[in-house]
This record gives structure tokens, C-alpha cells and sequence, in this order.
């Protein structure tokens, strides 16, 4: 029965959630990981920008065929929804509208994450492969901040992984328990000494209930990351 102690508890839990996000080393650190992510952005919407125009070139010059300005004008509407969607992936990171807590797919929030990261994995020849196990349960957060969560310990892989060439970082997701487990791993590195500089993951997870760690598993390098279900 929702009373007022579980009222209480959930103000108590928003607010510390808006005091860790109010904190100005978090806000550097999500500064960094937008910063990071902005090159790899501008080359993702430059594509769809040069098939836009490149489309409305041709459209000018075919105004008496329907079929043709039709068929640029199905071109023109397809890329500028893709940039759309960049767009607003984008800003789930910088300014995100929804902040209240709310039943979270996990596995949307990889591939967001995967999607936001492609471009800056490319570049370093980093391939990444998914492990999702099936009809994993939601977690109950402010999916922005989760986003943050998951891109943090994956900026900070690929760095390593970037002098290998062909690397391979694999990121692995199941229901242990009341559980979400989430592994980024791979044996192409090694674990730093001091372990991996992680500061927005750590202290959001741990705002959610959950824990990370860091460790050395024979041949691979682990970032685990738990998160109770919903």
C-alpha cells in the first residue's frame, strides 16, 4: 500500500539522485562524456545533411517527373528523420527532459549507447559484440542517467582497446536473481593497475542501489555493473 513512509522514501531517493546530478564534478564528467561524443556526432549527421541536399539538387532539376521528385522527396523525408534521431539521442545525454524515475528497458539503453558510440568505436577499430540474454526485466531509474552510466566504463574500454588493432570488447547483460548483471570485458587488454578512471558510473549506479567493480578474470578485463530489477 503506497503510505506516507513510501513517500518519504522516494523523495528521499529523488532527491539524492538530483544532489549527485547538481554536483559540479558529475556535471564535469557529463560535460566530458558530450564532449567526447560531439566529433562522432557531426560526422553522423553530415551523412544524412549531404544526401539531403544532394536529394533536393536533383529534385529541382526533375519538376516535371513525379516519379523522380517523389523519389527524392521519400529520400529527403528518410535522412532527416535520421538526424532527428541522432539528435535527440544526443540530448538524452546533455539535456535530458524526462527525470523522473520510471520502468527502464536495459537492453534499449545499450544499443542507445552503442548507437551514440559507433562513429568513435569505428575510428578505433574497436568491434563490439552484444551478449543480451532474452526477456530481461526492467530497472526502475531516470533512463538519462542510466545512458550515462553505460557510456562511462564504454568510452573509457575503448580508450584501451584502441592501440589493439582488430579488439574486440564484448558487452554482456543477464538476470541473476533479483538482478540486472551488465559485463563490459575483453581479453585484448588489460585491467589498469589503478583500474579503470570511473566517475559518473560508479556514484549513479550506487544512487539506483547498485554496485560496479572492476577486476581481472584470468585473460579478461571486467567492468561489472548491477542494478536491482524492477
Amino acid at each position: 500500500m503506497y503510505n506516507l513512509l513510501t513517500y518519504l522514501k522516494e523523495f528521499e531517493s529523488n532527491a539524492a539522485m538530483h544532489n549527485l546530478m547538481d554536483d559540479p564534478m558529475m556535471q564535469m564528467a557529463r560535460w566530458a562524456i558530450v564532449g567526447r561524443l560531439t566529433a562522432s556526432l557531426f560526422h553522423e549527421i553530415n551523412n544524412p545533411l549531404q544526401a539531403v541536399r544532394g536529394a533536393a539538387s536533383l529534385g529541382l532539376e526533375e519538376l516535371d517527373d513525379p516519379d523522380a521528385l517523389r523519389l527524392y522527396l521519400e529520400l529527403t523525408l528518410r535522412e532527416t528523420e535520421r538526424v532527428v534521431n541522432l539528435i535527440e539521442r544526443a540530448r538524452q545525454v546533455y539535456r535530458p527532459e524526462r527525470q523522473q524515475r520510471e520502468p527502464v528497458d536495459v537492453v534499449h539503453v545499450l544499443h542507445e549507447a552503442l548507437l551514440l558510440t559507433r562513429k568513435e568505436m569505428e575510428r578505433k577499430g574497436v568491434q563490439v559484440e552484444l551478449l543480451l540474454a532474452e526477456n530481461l526485466p526492467p530497472i526502475t531509474a531516470v533512463a538519462s542517467e542510466i545512458l550515462l552510466a553505460i557510456l562511462c566504463p564504454l568510452l573509457q574500454f575503448s580508450d584501451a582497446l584502441a592501440a589493439v588493432p582488430d579488439s574486440i570488447l564484448q558487452l554482456y547483460a543477464q538476470w541473476v536473481g533479483d538482478v540486472i548483471v551488465i559485463e563490459l570485458k575483453s581479453t585484448d587488454t588489460q585491467l589498469p593497475e589503478a583500474g579503470f578512471f570511473l566517475i559518473l558510473c560508479p556514484r549513479i549506479v550506487a544512487a539506483y542501489g547498485g554496485t560496479v567493480s572492476q577486476m581481472q578474470r584470468e585473460a579478461e578485463a571486467v567492468i561489472e555493473i548491477r542494478l536491482p530489477a524492477a
